[in-house]
């Protein structure tokens, strides 16, 4: 494909939950000038075997927005690290959390890898008690309490990722649709997760296998069932039409 005429982003779990179908979707809007971006929570080496059984080209974005994947052979396009006194810094303040209330941290380089104090790193991600997180989430939301500047996103009720300021799935999604030169009205956002409300909003967002009610405002009341794949060809149609006979 020369040029993409349109792009639709789509979250993993989506793709995941029926690969074969979704590989002979994503050739099909392929062939008519869509480009498909997939969208991961985890690392690469997590989602590779997905990629693999969709032989799936395009971009992926992983670790919420820190990495993002492209070409045939997979290759890391973007990286955004964490800077080291921010990441030293988030690493000094979430230990107190994980010494007082049995918070686990992980720090995660580019490659997915778990790494320590010093290695540039492109997501902090801390573990726990949902209320435990929720008192870290709200302590961390405190300007008073907040001395270190981070992207903070919940995933989970007990999970909270940390990123570089400015990272997130919204800003790397954007990255991409602007490589492809195309605006925002030419791309529809598929997902039921959180932390792609943001992307949601900046798109044509559908929210997908969801009835939370802060996606479906992100998505602007759209929605469709998990496995409603003739839904989303309906929903390329708007962006490519069928050329008339």
């Amino acid at each position: 494909m020369v040029a993409a005429i349109a792009a639709v982003a789509i979250a993993e779990p989506i793709v995941a939950a029926s690969a074969d179908e979704a590989r002979e979707a994503i050739k099909r809007w392929r062939r008519r000038g869509v480009e498909v971006i997939l969208l991961a929570g985890g690392s690469h080496a997590e989602v590779r075997p997905l990629e693999q059984r969709l032989e799936f080209r395009g971009p992926t974005i992983t670790e919420l927005g820190g990495v993002i994947h492209g070409g045939n052979d997979r290759a890391i396009l973007k990286q955004s690290p964490i800077p080291r006194e921010v990441a030293l810094a988030l690493l000094r303040r979430l230990g107190e959390w994980e010494r007082s209330e049995g918070v686990s941290v992980r720090a995660i380089a580019a490659t997915g890898e778990v790494v320590r104090a010093g290695t540039p790193m492109v997501r902090i991600e801390a573990t726990g008690e949902a209320g435990v997180i929720d008192a870290l989430d709200e302590a961390l939301a405190d300007p008073a309490q907040r001395d270190v500047d981070a992207t903070i996103l919940r995933t989970a009720p007990t999970h909270l990722s940390f990123l570089a300021a400015g990272v997130d799935p919204t800003s790397s999604l954007q990255r991409v649709v602007r490589g492809l030169g195309l605006l925002p009205s030419k791309v529809i956002a598929l997902s039921g997760a959180a932390e792609h409300a943001g992307l949601l909003a900046w798109s044509r967002g559908v929210a997908v296998g969801t009835s939370d009610a802060a996606i479906l405002r992100a998505a602007g009341g759209r929605r469709l069932a998990i496995d409603d794949w003739a839904g989303f060809d309906r929903l390329v149609e708007t962006l490519a039409p069928t050329p008339k006979a």
